[in-house]
């Protein structure tokens, strides 16, 4: 009566009372229930361990609840060492005596995705077992990797309210979407409503956004006379890329949204460049990179080793040149290969002319790989340097060579 308020005031300190002495006259639902105040603090502070200890006076006289409460605990390791072979034994006892969610679990840990599906509803709203949220998308996970629809709607509610997980639209919308084509309403509603907001949009075209940022790193990277990127350019960039790729002013959205829109990608964007300059660093063999790249790595270096000034050409109509370095009054050019084979003489000649249009003092190559004996006899004589990809990285080329 004092834990219902059937009948009187509802008093949580006089229900723990009442069903106390009724528990340790072995009453077996008192202490079930006992049981459950303890693990919940109910008029008594949360003491897994003692939960146990009642839920299993209780079990071992045979209440099925009580069972199928500590196979849970021995399930989750409340209150007790995680053990699946005692959490299997209990529920199994619950469920020979026809308990639901015995039999749910029992059902859900051999694979069948309907009693995940259901186990995890159970789990969510505290139906027959403590509530759990963890477990909850443990289960829904199970059950949705196996084609349930309505597994994966959970799913991708758990993802879009962060339910223990973590708030994730792009986890949310992958859910939303395999159970939207096996016709979940709910999902196409949750869907449309995510793809309606900035974020939502970004991640709705999500593959020509990364091209986006793989176009326009090199823009944005090579740098200009005084060693600075060209970061002016990546508004007028990310302005071109959603209005005539992504169509944004024709979307309906306000201005508001539309400013949102632009400033998810520019962060997008920051986190890019800043990650691959960060592996541009790392890389110990850069073999398997493009060209500019590999410019943009040797450039890196190059100013780690202490160069005052090291910039990139224009790419398409660069004479020759990668980059261009001074220091302390001196300049050179650079041509940078990024080989698998060795350089041969064409990369000399090619130097040289560079040399030449920009008229510095010297002209080096450097290469991911070696070079022909040739390019090594030519470069001798035109007072070319060469260095291999060992001789950058450990630190042989010093300011000014």
């Amino acid at each position: 009566f004092y834990y219902s308020g059937n009948g009187v005031k509802m008093d949580a300190a006089k229900a723990v009372h009442w069903f106390t002495r009724a528990a340790e006259g072995d009453h077996a639902d008192a202490q079930r229930f006992l049981g459950f105040f303890y693990a919940w603090g109910y008029g008594v502070e949360k003491n897994a361990a003692q939960a146990v200890h009642w839920y299993t006076r209780a079990a071992e006289r045979g209440n099925a609840r009580a069972q199928c409460s500590l196979g849970d605990c021995y399930a989750n390791g409340d209150g007790v060492e995680r053990d699946a072979a005692r959490a299997v034994h209990w529920f199994t006892r619950a469920a020979e005596q026809g308990d639901a969610t015995a039999k749910c679990y029992l059902a859900a840990e051999q694979g069948d995705a309907t009693a995940q599906f259901r186990l995890g509803i159970r789990y969510t709203n505290g139906d027959g077992v403590g509530k759990n949220a963890a477990q909850a998308v443990r289960l829904f996970t199970l059950a949705a990797e196996q084609g349930h629809a309505d597994a994966q709607c959970y799913l991708g509610f758990c993802y879009a309210n962060g339910a223990d997980v973590g708030k994730d639209a792009v986890r949310a919308i992958h859910w939303f979407a395999l159970a939207a084509e096996q016709g979940v309403a709910r999902a196409k509603e949750q869907l449309n409503a995510i793809y309606a907001t900035p974020d939502g949009f970004i991640i709705q075209h999500e593959r020509y956004v990364q091209t986006f940022l793989q176009l326009t790193f090199p823009k944005i990277s090579r740098t200009d006379e005084y060693g600075d990127e060209q970061w002016d350019l990546l508004t007028g960039e990310i302005d071109k890329f959603l209005k005539d790729k992504l169509k944004l002013t024709l979307t309906g959205k306000t201005a508001a949204e539309q400013a949102r829109v632009c400033e998810l990608v520019a962060e997008r964007y920051r986190r890019y460049h800043a990650e691959r300059k960060a592996q541009t660093v790392a890389v110990s063999n850069p073999t398997g990179m493009e060209g500019v790249e590999f410019e943009l790595l040797v450039a890196e270096h190059l100013r780690k080793l202490g160069f005052e000034n090291v910039a990139t050409t224009s790419g398409s109509g660069d004479f020759g040149a990668d980059l261009v370095v001074r220091h302390r009054g001196k300049s050179t050019v650079v041509q940078c290969k990024r080989y698998t084979g060795v350089v041969g003489i064409s990369a000399v000649q090619e130097i040289l002319g560079a040399k030449h249009y920009y008229q510095t003092d010297s002209a080096w190559v450097i290469a991911s790989s070696s070079f022909t004996t040739a390019a090594r006899e030519l470069a001798k004589r035109a007072g070319v340097t060469l260095y291999d990809w060992n001789a950058l990285t450990t630190g042989a080329i010093q300011p000014h060579q």
